[in-house]
């Protein structure tokens, strides 16, 4: 017979697994890349997604991934994980675009020959923009650009912005977005 404090602990012990086992995973899983392609995870593991040939995670930003080779302003993709509603500001459009909206006071953008696609990412639809942008950014003039943005879980938004040399690197841009995975628990 198991004494009042060895009942205690026991069910302690228990409770603890409970919770232990129900917790999300804070860190992003291996996504599953596509042959040739590189897994690769954002300096705290919250976010990982597959890199074609050339592409490596940035040193300087934990969330972004770049082309080795490219210049200052060349192929790169931003992702960001935001828990929502705590890391979110009310006057953000949901989904992102592209083009600045009709509120716009200053850094405004405006986007040419702008492509709407819904995408998935992980089994969830995502909103996708692609098209060339002048303004919101200083020196932006007609550059591809892509934003990207889903919501995997009730609690995590994503975004993801894809800045391109040249008007077809936004089609790979887009084939990274979709391999990305996040982690569902708090960080």
């Amino acid at each position: 017979m198991l004494s009042r404090y060895q009942r205690t602990i026991t069910v302690s012990a228990a409770l603890f697994l409970i919770a232990a086992c129900n917790r999300r995973p804070s860190v992003a899983v291996r996504p599953a890349c596509p042959r040739g392609w590189t897994a690769s995870w954002s300096g705290d593991s919250l976010i990982s997604l597959c890199l074609p040939p050339g592409f490596t995670r940035a040193s300087a930003h934990p969330e972004m991934w770049m082309r080795a080779d490219s210049p200052r302003l060349g192929d790169r993709i931003i992702v960001s994980r935001i828990k929502w509603p705590e890391d979110w500001h009310e006057q953000d459009p949901w989904p992102f675009h592209l083009a600045s909206g009709s509120n716009c006071l200053a850094d405004c953008a405006t986007a040419d020959s702008l492509v709407v696609h819904t995408d998935t990412v992980g089994h969830v639809a995502a909103h996708v923009e692609t098209g060339l942008v002048t303004g919101g950014e200083p020196d932006f003039r007609g550059d591809p650009v892509l934003v990207a943005s889903w919501s995997p879980t009730p609690h995590v938004r994503v975004i993801a912005y894809g800045f391109a040399a040249r008007p077809g690197t936004l089609d790979t841009l887009r084939s990274i977005a979709r391999t990305v995975s996040v982690a569902s628990g708090k960080p």
